[in-house]
């Protein structure tokens, strides 16, 4: 007994591979519209990306930080002020005053950023490396790593 082969002809495989994309595409565009995937990425995979400000105790910013969701964890940019540091070195707390606030013309690129447990650590394009946490749903802790200064802990909050 010979069993007959059954053949898929070029125009049989490009109306299979037709009527796939199009349901694909058609799921992609509802669940764009509706909000879904956009809100998915922003709320469950990125919970620090966002809008971030930190104040000094004189109630000037001293330092403003933009993160956004990217392949590899977080991308975005870091502006610092010119500030004083008046804490104790590893105070819980940091305290400052600013001498002149961060500005959007100095901002430097957030790279390297990546996720250990709940610390988001990443590099500045000039090399200074921070640390991040959460600690509330807008609020947030950053610190500058292997400085020869405070490596205390300042308050942020993410601004909408």
């Amino acid at each position: 007994m010979r069993r007959k082969n059954a053949q898929l002809s070029f125009s049989k495989l490009a109306a299979v591979w037709f009527s796939a994309l199009t349901v694909v595409t058609a799921v992609v565009a509802i669940a764009a519209a509706s909000g879904w995937f956009v809100a998915t990425v922003t709320a469950g995979g990125s919970p620090m990306a966002g809008n971030w400000v930190g104040m000094c105790q004189d109630g000037r910013p001293f330092v403003e930080l933009r993160l956004e969701p990217a392949v590899r964890g977080y991308g975005g940019t870091i502006s610092l002020g010119n500030v004083k540091i008046t804490s104790q070195p590893g105070a819980a707390e940091g305290s400052c005053t600013v001498n002149d606030p961060p500005s959007a013309e100095h901002a430097m690129k957030v790279a390297k950023a990546w996720m250990v447990g709940d610390t988001l650590t990443f590099d500045s394009d000039r090399g200074q490396e921070y640390e991040m946490k959460m600690t509330g749903r807008d609020a947030a802790k950053l610190r500058f790593v292997a400085t020869n200064q405070d490596e205390s802990w300042f308050g942020l909050r993410r601004v909408k």
